[in-house]
Formats: structure tokens, C-alpha cells, sequence
């Protein structure tokens, strides 16, 4: 098995707080080449929150990986969110293969630019 494959089989989130298990687990899931169900299979087996398991659908688990996380994100309400980079742009504007990243909630009426990751939303905004 690829070390990718067996470390998104065995990450667990323990008792971290869910927006750094995704983070981790963010961090290698663009090396395996499985499908989005399979993906979110692997990062539910690792949540702690028996609760929150249970309130997962397969349905739910079918949905794309970003669109997934930002609902279990949702579900915690979490302060976070992942953002898809597309590898697509011109070299110029994104120089990095596609990965998910967790960033800050814009405020609803600022317009969309590149976010920094991993940053926390402020308590002022309101739910995107």
C-alpha cells in the first residue's frame, strides 16, 4: 500500500480540535487517486465525535471532498472552511497542483481574491 493510502486509512483526530485533523488530512489527500466517497469514508473513520459520526449520511458521503469537509465543518460550527485551488489558472496566478486548503470565510459582501489558508473568521461575519 502507498504510504498515502495507509496514512489516510490510520489518521485519527483524537482529541485535536477537528480543524487540524483536516488540515492533516488535507495534506495528503491529493496523493491517492480514490474516489470522493472512498476519501470521506477514511476522514469520518477518524473523527472522535461519535455524535457527529452518526449524523453523516452515505449520502453525505458522496459528495465531493471540499464540499464534505465544509459540511461537517458546518455541522461543528467550525470558523473554517476548505477552498479548492485550481490548477487550471495560468502559471502566473497559481503555480501549485490542485490541493484543498482550509481558509477564512469572506464576509458576504467583500468580493472573492486569493484567501490566505488556515486562518480563522472573525466573530463579526456572519454564516456564509
Amino acid at each position: 500500500m502507498f504510504w498515502a493510502e495507509e496514512f489516510l486509512w490510520n489518521i485519527q483526530q483524537a482529541e485535536r480540535p477537528l480543524e487540524h485533523y483536516v488540515e492533516e488530512f488535507l495534506s495528503v489527500v491529493h496523493l491517492v487517486s480514490w474516489s470522493d466517497a472512498m476519501i470521506n469514508a477514511c476522514f469520518c473513520i477518524g473523527l472522535n465525535d461519535a455524535k457527529l459520526f452518526r449524523s453523516i449520511t452515505p449520502d453525505d458521503c458522496r459528495r465531493p471532498v471540499a464540499e464534505f469537509i465544509n459540511f461537517v465543518l458546518a455541522l461543528c460550527n467550525s470558523n473554517y472552511y476548505v477552498d479548492v485551488e485550481d490548477s487550471n489558472l495560468p502559471p502566473y496566478v497559481n503555480t501549485r497542483p490542485l490541493q484543498l486548503t482550509t481558509s477564512q470565510r469572506p464576509p458576504r459582501a467583500a468580493s472573492m481574491s486569493l484567501l490566505p489558508p488556515v486562518l480563522p473568521r472573525s466573530p463579526q461575519l456572519s454564516p456564509a
